[in-house]
């Protein structure tokens, strides 16, 4: 068995800051997803969005999978996401302005 961690912290062009975190494990040649988070903020340290398997919203039907929008709303979370597909989403909306 084998568990590896990645974790990177960019500040964007607009000086928002994303971070990205993952942890997995190996085990018998399958690698499992066993924590993951996608944080982007703006310049002023408000969240933006973050979605994550922290286990601390039991109630979420997808739980431990969630998404944080803004400060309060945390919403259910269908797919887990992808990291390219969620920083082209991010290039979009900051690129817009």
């Amino acid at each position: 068995m084998a568990d590896g961690k990645l974790r990177i912290k960019s500040v964007l062009s607009n000086d928002d800051t994303f971070e990205f975190f993952i942890y997995m494990v190996e085990s018998n040649r399958q690698l499992t997803l066993e924590k993951y988070s996608f944080h982007w903020q703006d310049k002023e340290g408000c969240l933006l969005i973050r979605m994550d398997n922290a286990p601390h919203f039991p109630d979420v039907p997808t739980f431990p999978n969630h998404v944080h929008k803004g400060k309060e709303a945390v919403e259910v979370l269908l797919k887990i996401p992808e990291l390219l597909s969620f920083l082209d989403e991010i290039e979009k909306i900051v690129l817009r302005g």
